[in-house]
């Protein structure tokens, strides 16, 4: 097995883990409000415009979480190393960011938003459902463009990707 296809059916097993994790409770859940209801057929009719968001967002979340931490724990030697990275970027980059947030101005506030993981996904999925952020949340002070977040998490995606890509394609020499 080349190094390139090792990276890629370890990215695809990961992201097929995430997706349990992220769309089957989704899945549930609008099974759920559809089933439950007193007309199935016609909440079904209300609901089904949901479910395209619904599963083209926890794919492409699935595939960003995914992706990070594969980057990162492919260039830890060790799987305690890789795994206390992986956490402590989940951990550390929000307080960063708030960092960043506080002692910022302008623009560089504003899309400082973009390096907390937790706020892109977040702003993402409003993006994704049309949905308006509070004012005081930290997504609707930043005010930003809703493909702002989708291409924030789309290259954060294809970067970490990259990075597994690369440390696997060496180990074929």
């Amino acid at each position: 097995m080349s190094g390139t296809d090792y990276a890629l059916a370890k990215w695809c097993a990961l992201v097929a883990a995430m997706l349990v994790i992220t769309l089957g409770p989704q899945l549930v859940l609008f099974g759920g409000k559809v089933f439950l209801s007193a007309t199935p057929s016609a909440a079904l009719k209300d609901e089904y415009r949901k479910l395209a968001p619904i599963l083209g967002g926890m794919f492409l979340t699935s595939c960003f979480i995914a992706s990070i931490g594969l980057g990162i724990g492919s260039l830890a030697s060790r799987r305690a190393y890789a795994t206390a990275s992986i956490i402590a970027f989940f951990l550390l980059m929000p307080a960063a960011s708030s960092i960043i947030r506080t002692a910022a101005t302008g623009d560089v506030k504003r899309y400082s938003i973009l390096a907390n993981p937790m706020m892109l996904i977040n702003g993402f999925a409003m993006w994704l459902f049309d949905i308006e952020a509070k004012r005081r949340s930290p997504i609707g002070r930043a005010d930003l463009p809703g493909q702002a977040y989708l291409y924030a998490v789309l290259v954060v995606s294809a970067v970490g990707m990259a990075i597994v890509w690369l440390r696997y394609r060496k180990s074929e020499a």
